[in-house]
Parts: structure tokens; sequence; C-alpha cells
């Protein structure tokens, strides 16, 4: 007999990290929705550079949010998540693709 490996939304499973953005709509913000999309990538590429210390495969790594979070996700998600090859910092070098396939 088959079992099913079903884990409930929101369980410790799911939580290793949160990004906090910058807001593009708040009153008088200088950011842009590209902005909250660097700010998520580089949470990617965070997590992605310290998988090990995380305890996390760096090739299955995912992303939700709800509300505007969703639409996070969805920049993130649809974004090729190529890293600058020039930067100076190795987090920014790293690919911020979900899911990375291995």
């Amino acid at each position: 007999m088959e079992t099913s490996r079903r884990v409930p939304t929101g369980a410790p499973l799911a939580t290793k990290s949160c990004c906090k953005y910058r807001l593009p709509n708040a009153a008088g913000s200088p950011y842009s929705i590209d902005n909250v999309r660097q700010d998520a990538n580089r949470a990617v590429r965070l997590v992605r550079s310290r998988a090990v210390e995380f305890s996390v495969d760096p090739n299955r790594i995912g992303i939700l949010g709800f509300s505007a979070g969703g639409s996070v996700v969805m920049l993130v998600g649809f974004d090729k998540g190529d890293g600058d090859p020039t930067a100076v910092d190795p987090i920014d070098r790293a690919n911020g693709l979900l899911m990375k396939a291995s």
C-alpha cells in the first residue's frame, strides 16, 4: 500500500528564511518593482550560497508568498535568475533561479 507524504501549508519543513523587500508603492518611496525583484533574487542567492549552513538542498529552493508576496514569487519564478559575473560580492554572481535543475 502506497502512503502519501503530504506536508501541511506552513509546516516547519518549509520555513527556512524570510525576505523583507523594498516597498515601491509606499508614499515617497524611491524604489521600483525591479528593486523588489532584485531583493528576492538576492534572498534566493543568499540561501543557495549558505545551503550547507542552513541544511537545505541548493537545487530545491522555492518561495511562497500571499497577496503582494505572491507578486514577488511571480517576479522571481519567471526570472532567469542570472547573477552578475562581474560582481565583487560572490552572492551576486550566483544564480537566483528557483528549483535549479541539477
